[in-house]
């Protein structure tokens, strides 16, 4: 599961997001999910940098959602857990009609 990490050079808000981000890596809810962690330093984009300059750390999931500072350790591990079951959903094709299967 891909999640962007907006971070800027000198940030310890942003080195502290990482962090918690590495540890959640290998938590057994998300495990199997395999985060894949794309940072991307807002000063390398003229229109990201005035977008999220005064916000970063900031955390796009999967979805879209942008998580903003400050960011609880639970609280971002759950909306972590809450995107990857959406995107194993999304996987699954849809039910038959009715409910029942093809057999």
């Amino acid at each position: 599961m891909q999640i962007t990490l907006y971070t800027a050079p000198d940030c310890g808000l942003c080195t502290e997001l990482k962090a918690d981000l590495l540890a959640l890596a290998e938590d057994a809810a998300l495990r199997a999910h395999a985060l894949d962690i794309h940072e991307v330093n807002i000063q390398q984009d003229t229109q990201l940098h005035s977008k999220f300059q005064y916000l970063v750390p900031v955390l796009e999931l999967p979805n879209g959602e942008l998580r903003y500072p400050p960011h609880d350790f639970l609280d971002l591990r759950n909306a972590l857990v809450r995107a990857a079951q959406t995107s194993a959903d999304s996987t699954f094709p849809p039910s038959t009609p009715g409910g029942g299967r093809h057999e």
